[in-house]
């Protein structure tokens, strides 16, 4: 089975794509200064699993397994009271056999990408960090479900900075990919821990 068209880009997909890259590029007064004032400022590493929700045109949907790796970057800024960032990343979310009128469908996707994210500190030391995220991914089909295509992703998260080094995050992402909104939705609910290379 063929994602269709999935070669096709469609405006809504550049725009995302450019606010992505735009987004990773703001931070780049950042770097060259080093580390703002607040405790999410600097680099990171981590990784998260949990669940991934994928459906394709003329298939049902499926639940599986899903794991990943990012890294990225935050800068805190306006009095410590907004953090931006962004990171790269990449999912693989595993194949599950999906209903259709021909029978079962067996696929899963990979998915990389870029997002930008925006968050608010919370608590005594700032140590919570609720925040949005906009971005874009290139979404691979898998086993019976074949070709590629780009889409916007967007979602919700919090993370929580245990230390010095370690933060855990729960988050929720959802993305539209095809030659069209309805072509395949790939929606992930995750865990995860980052390592961070920037002191409290």
């Amino acid at each position: 089975m063929m994602i269709g068209s999935m070669a096709k880009n469609g405006p809504l997909r550049r725009a995302s794509m450019r606010l992505a890259v735009t987004g990773v590029l703001t931070l780049m007064p950042g770097l060259a200064l080093g580390a703002g004032p607040g405790i999410w400022s600097g680099f990171y590493a981590g990784g998260q699993i949990g669940i991934n929700y994928v459906q394709s045109n003329g298939t049902s949907h499926a639940t599986a397994f899903t794991y990943g790796v990012l890294g990225g970057y935050d800068y805190q800024l306006l009095h410590q009271h907004i953090v931006i960032g962004g990171d790269i990343f990449y999912e693989d979310n595993l194949a599950k056999n999906h209903a259709s009128l021909i029978g079962p469908v067996h696929y899963g996707t990979h998915v990389w990408g870029a997002d930008f994210r925006v968050g608010y500190p919370v608590g005594s030391k700032s140590e919570w960090l609720p925040y949005i995220k906009l971005g874009y991914g290139r979404v691979y089909g898998t086993n019976d479900l074949s070709g590629n295509a780009g889409g916007p992703r967007y979602g919700v998260g919090a993370e929580w900075r245990i230390n010095a080094q370690w933060s855990i995050m729960a988050q929720f992402m959802h993305e539209a990919a095809g030659s069209n909104v309805d072509n395949l939705i790939n929606n992930n609910w995750t865990v995860g821990a980052n390592w961070r290379f920037g002191a409290l």
